[in-house]
């Protein structure tokens, strides 16, 4: 595959880094990582590494973190949720094939649980509050990996998708064409 071309050679430091950090980290308890600001690096970190140098003490690591992620579900603020749903739906798409049933399970309910807690604080209706595209991203990624598998999540993603292309991206072109932002709207007045 070209990134496995890639992290032979162009990439081989970067590659060589991100071994290195996951081995350093390896000891680290999932519960601390999956409740620190840094999951969703971890949790990728660890299913890439786990994913392209085929090692399963990674992949177990990203599981393990990914399962915390997911118990913790749509709890705390919203930050804390997007980070989660990042962590999770990475784990879930690269791991798929490595993960039980019951695994495969407890991160579907995890991530539909951050889904409805994201989808609850979003005001898809006016594009220039920043929430709403803040919480868009990870509602997509959850839509994505669960597309086929959830109908609440297969049906989301055409309208996730309109909501970037009709309304999102609209109104930034609209404010950004003159140098502005629409986070003015919230952050500057």
């Amino acid at each position: 595959s070209g990134i496995r071309k890639r992290i032979a050679s162009t990439h081989a430091k970067a590659w060589a880094d991100l071994k290195r950090n996951c081995e350093s980290s390896l000891g680290k308890d999932a519960g601390s990582l999956a409740k620190s600001g840094s999951n969703s690096a971890y949790a990728r970190a660890y299913a890439f590494a786990g994913l392209f140098g085929d090692d399963a003490r990674y992949k177990k690591k990203a599981e393990d973190i990914a399962l915390e992620c997911a118990s913790l579900g749509g709890s705390g603020n919203k930050m804390d949720v997007r980070l989660r749903a990042c962590a999770v739906t990475a784990v879930y798409d690269w791991l798929y094939s490595d993960l039980s049933e019951s695994v495969r399970s407890k991160l579907r309910s995890g991530m539909l649980e951050m889904f409805e807690t994201l989808e609850a604080d979003s005001n898809d209706h006016e594009f220039v509050w920043g929430h709403s595209h803040g919480h868009s991203r990870p509602m997509l990624l959850i839509a994505l990996a669960l597309s086929g598998e959830d109908r609440k999540a297969t049906e989301s993603v055409g309208g996730l998708l309109k909501a970037y292309r009709d309304g999102f991206f609209a109104t930034w072109r609209n404010y950004g064409d003159d140098g502005g932002s629409l986070k003015g709207w919230w952050y500057t007045t």
